[in-house]
């Protein structure tokens, strides 16, 4: 999964936390939460291990580091009464789960499985451009990431249009539309398109309910007032 999917995830998770704690904050470092991962081992794996691995999952996309992260994510819940680490943890399990790790061993369980996968070093300017740009998923969740932005600005009203946009996306890639001008996924694999319908859906059923609850709220503050 590229960026924009991973942070459109981690902000639709960040507006629950937000509506739960009244702390609309927890929308951005869920978001960031959600890329820590690719925030530490890209520029690691492209730029100081590039001609070694060739590739951006090192140390953060490891199970070692997720149990060590859930470890010290328990121990500060139980001793300091703070969640934030245990939240920080389980964003960066689900962000291997979208990774779909478990597919790459011998990078999921290192070191215990030896070295990790030694890929063809990337050409970064090129490649990273045409990932990016030539996904139109991407697309999709950077417009889904700014209409989040505008419902953390008490613009809630736009949320549904996220929702429908996340949910045609899920039925694309189910459908298998392979080819469009643009890349609808990354990678054709269909692992990778199994994950990214998952993922697109969720994300729809994630803004709908929010939306739903948010109606319903404000329906009811509406009856009482007008009492």
């Amino acid at each position: 999964m590229l960026i924009f999917c991973h942070l459109c995830i981690g902000a639709i998770i960040g507006l629950f936390l937000a509506r739960r704690t009244g702390n609309t904050r927890m929308v951005a470092l869920a978001a960031i939460g959600s890329i820590l991962p690719d925030l530490v081992d890209k520029p690691l794996g492209y730029f100081v291990y590039g001609d070694i691995l060739g590739h951006g999952r090192f140390y953060l996309h490891t199970l070692l580091f997720l149990l060590v992260l859930a470890g010290a994510g328990a121990f500060v819940l139980y001793f300091y009464r703070s969640n934030l680490v245990a939240l920080v943890a389980g964003l960066v399990g689900l962000h291997q789960v979208m990774d779909l790790m478990w597919l790459t061993p011998v990078t999921w369980f290192y070191p215990f499985m030896g070295a990790p996968p030694v890929e063809i070093p990337v050409e970064l300017g090129g490649w990273l451009f045409a990932i990016e740009v030539e996904s139109l998923s991407e697309w999709v969740f950077l417009g889904v990431l700014l209409l989040i932005v505008l419902a953390v600005l008490h613009r809630r009203q736009v949320l549904p249009f996220g929702a429908l946009a996340l949910l045609v996306l899920g039925i694309a890639a189910v459908a298998g539309l392979s080819g469009l001008p643009l890349h609808l996924v990354p990678d054709n694999s269909g692992e990778t398109g199994l994950m990214f319908a998952l993922v697109s859906f969720a994300g729809f059923l994630g803004l709908w309910l929010y939306d739903r609850i948010g109606r319903e709220e404000g329906a009811i503050g509406g009856a009482v007032s007008s009492r």
